[in-house]
């Protein structure tokens, strides 16, 4: 059904403030498939679109979430939702607390505890097509992974090199080292590699090093700045992003890029990546500095701060509708989204109607509300327009479980099938 207006349905939207309330309906399959994966992130995280299929004219056809309860022995489920029919085509079942994420044409589920991921079918996302285990045995789980056309790119912030893995088997190809752009001044020596986008124009993938002062809860201010990187997605190589200037890499702007969970997007046709950067600390203020969102010229090889942010809450997540409008979303607690239009300098009203955990299916948000229904809170999965916020359900009452704010939430086109 359709809402003409999202305020025709406040049942679905009482208890939207922090709803991550994820799990499965009952007629869900369940594979054998994978014995589980055990990692994810404290807060709402990873969202956004994959093109999972070489068709960009095919309008995505699943929503891939994973949730977990909360339980001692926590568990977690990735369920894959028919965006055209709204059920659940099938799941996977995993011990610990997952999440799932995407970064250019494939999803994977991340799994910290044992130090590994899935890559999930194209054609079949509720299924697992290989697994891999980083050869490097003392660091964490990638922060995130980019796919290419043809390659998984494993970004891990402990680790200053990339592995480049084919895409269809996982069998790694290739080591991208990063060592030469660790900063004296950082005391840690890493490059800290955070987040990556694919550019299919140009074929090059772009690396975040944020090479942020370790373990700083304050995140205070330093001299050291987090980079931009660009990689020959074919050669495996670096490429120099900044003409005539020193080095290869672009000086970012800010100081605390946003971590992987939407915190950017790239506009392949202008050449322009835009980021959240949180901003830093110089205490005793507790006002940040160089807040907001920064806009990087790829063609020039220069950043500034396109958008500063004076709002109280660091922003954390950005979602690109079309040219003309964004999403911005605050950090927790509040999580609040904002408009905006990428052609101005300044954040626009509050989007009341906007659901926490969100991702973009090409035109429309797609996201999760959670109600409350007898016996408990249900979480619906709903497409929701944010030029005239009207609202429509595309699967009531069908994820239920646990209360949690681990969500993760990305849509994505298919392979194969029908």
């Amino acid at each position: 059904m359709r809402m003409s207006r999202i305020g025709s349905v406040p049942c679905a939207l009482a208890t939207l403030a922090v709803a991550a309330l994820l799990g499965c309906g009952d007629d869900a399959k369940v594979p054998s498939g994978d014995p589980g994966v055990d990692a994810g992130a404290d807060t709402v995280a990873d969202a956004g679109e994959i093109d999972m299929g070489k068709d960009a004219d095919v309008a995505p056809r699943w929503a891939l979430i994973a949730r977990a309860d909360d339980s001692p022995s926590a568990s977690t489920k990735v369920v894959a939702i028919d965006l055209r029919t709204g059920k659940p085509e099938g799941e996977l079942a995993y011990v610990g607390i997952a999440s799932v994420r995407g970064r250019g044409v494939r999803a994977f589920v991340i799994d910290r505890d044992r130090d590994r991921f899935v890559a999930l079918d194209p054609a079949r996302p509720w299924t697992a097509a290989w697994t891999h285990e980083p050869k490097s045995e003392d660091a964490p789980i990638a922060a995130t992974i980019v796919a290419s056309a043809s390659h998984a790119f494993v970004l891990r912030p402990t680790v200053n090199s990339i592995e480049v893995l084919e895409l269809e088997g996982g069998k790694h190809v290739a080591d991208v080292d990063l060592s030469g752009f660790v900063d004296p001044l950082d005391p840690d020596g890493r490059v800290d590699a955070t987040d990556g986008f694919y550019d299919a124009t140009a074929g090059r993938v772009y690396v975040v090093l944020a090479r942020h002062v370790p373990n700083d809860p304050l995140q205070r201010c330093t001299a050291s700045k987090p980079l931009l990187v660009g990689i020959d997605a074919t050669k495996h190589a670096i490429v120099d992003l900044n003409g005539e200037a020193d080095g290869q890499a672009i000086v970012l702007a800010g100081q605390w890029p946003q971590p992987p969970d939407g915190g950017g997007f790239l506009d392949e046709s202008a050449k322009v990546l835009h980021l959240v950067d949180q901003g830093c600390y110089e205490p005793p203020s507790t006002a940040p500095v160089g807040a907001g969102i920064e806009r990087v010229d790829l063609a020039a090889g220069t950043s500034s701060r396109n958008v500063p942010s004076t709002l109280a809450t660091p922003l954390s997540s950005l979602l690109r509708i079309d040219a003309s409008l964004a999403l911005v979303r605050t950090a927790p607690p509040e999580l609040v989204w904002r408009a905006w239009n990428p052609s101005t300098t300044t954040l626009g009203a509050v989007e009341s109607g906007m659901p926490v955990v969100a991702a973009v299916d090409g035109k429309d948000v797609v996201g999760l509300v959670e109600r409350t229904m007898e016996g408990g809170t249900t979480m619906d999965v709903v497409r929701f327009d944010p030029r005239d916020r009207s609202l429509a359900f595309v699967a009531e009452n069908v994820l239920r479980g646990a209360r949690s704010v681990r969500a993760s939430l990305v849509v994505a086109r298919a392979t194969g099938g029908s």
